[in-house]
């Protein structure tokens, strides 16, 4: 309310200077011209006495109007970076949605022909993964030697899952710390690897199952190759506790 009198008050002071600077001119006519000189001393001295503080006041607006201006220009610099900052959140939040997508489609699309002495079945997902595992050590192979797991396209397709994992972890911890998303996807990423390529550890201990310490190794990596049960460890110790 004070602001807007003043603002007022400045306004109507400037039209009457305008309107007084316009008629001046027409004004000269009916003044007496005979004391004009005496005038002209007493101006002149006014003038003098003044001038020094109209400079000073005037440099003095000229200190707020510039200060105001930097207030101003800070207040809207800090309104980019909020916009900008806003709009990277939205970024990342756009290309883990696409990461996480396209990680769990890579756990669909992971195929295992499973086999039996009475039929044959393709299986997808989750239930192609642990089938896939469960058979591996039936089928001769070396489980410790990495050279022997590794010629199966099955555990090169696992490992490169599990490091889409381990990237989509780094990507979300990249996001700003005030950032709402990055518990939610670490948990939903979490579900997605207990649920579809972790051992039943929870189940296995529910039921007094847990496995044998392994007498190779020494690790409880049931039946996964080792190459494969260490980076499960290393992305569990990601987890959200």
């Amino acid at each position: 309310m004070k602001n807007s009198n003043l603002d007022k008050n400045a306004k109507w002071l400037l039209l009457i200077g305008i309107i007084f600077l316009f008629l001046f001119p027409f004004l000269l006519p009916i003044i007496n011209k005979a004391g004009i000189g005496e005038f002209g001393v007493v101006g002149d001295a006014i003038g003098g006495i003044t001038s020094p503080i109209s400079q000073l006041i005037g440099s003095i607006l000229l200190y707020l109007a510039l200060k105001a201006q930097l207030s101003a220009n800070e207040i809207i610099q800090n309104q980019i970076e909020k916009d900008n900052a806003k709009e990277q959140e939205q970024h990342d939040v756009e290309q883990i949605k696409t990461l996480y997508s396209s990680f769990q489609d890579t756990i669909k699309n992971f195929s295992y022909e499973f086999s039996n002495e009475n039929s044959k079945q393709l299986l997808y997902g989750r239930r192609a993964i642990k089938c896939f595992l469960n058979d591996l050590e039936k089928m001769n192979v070396n489980i410790h030697n990495n050279e022997d797991v590794l010629m199966f396209d099955g555990v090169r397709e696992l490992l490169s899952i599990l490091k889409s994992a381990d990237n989509l972890f780094l990507r979300i911890d990249s996001m700003s710390l005030q950032s709402q998303y990055i518990t939610f996807y670490r948990n939903l990423l979490q579900h997605e690897l207990l649920f579809n390529i972790f051992p039943y550890q929870d189940l296995d201990e529910s039921l007094n199952l847990k496995t044998q310490v392994c007498s190779k190794c020494s690790e409880f990596h049931s039946y996964y190759p080792p190459i494969i049960f260490d980076k499960l460890k290393k992305l569990e110790s990601k987890f959200v506790v």
